[in-house]
């Protein structure tokens, strides 16, 4: 078994014949962009539901007549 830190064996074995290795072998590429915007992304969804959860009731509004 592998350490986090050195990550699968994707070069051999059977990933081999699903993975295409493309760039330098240290490169994350498109992955590095997108990463922090999907993590972002995740937590406001998750933050939004828990907000119309508490503040998505609808609004009730009362008046108050005077008789006269």
């Amino acid at each position: 078994m592998n350490s986090p830190d050195q990550g699968i064996p994707y070069r051999e074995g059977a990933l081999s014949d699903w993975c295409v290795d493309v760039g330098d072998s240290h490169d994350l590429g498109l992955l590095l962009k997108c990463a922090p915007q999907a993590i972002a992304k995740k937590n406001m969804t998750t933050y939004w539901d828990v907000f119309g959860e508490i503040f998505g009731m609808p609004m009730r509004v009362g008046t108050t007549f005077e008789e006269g």
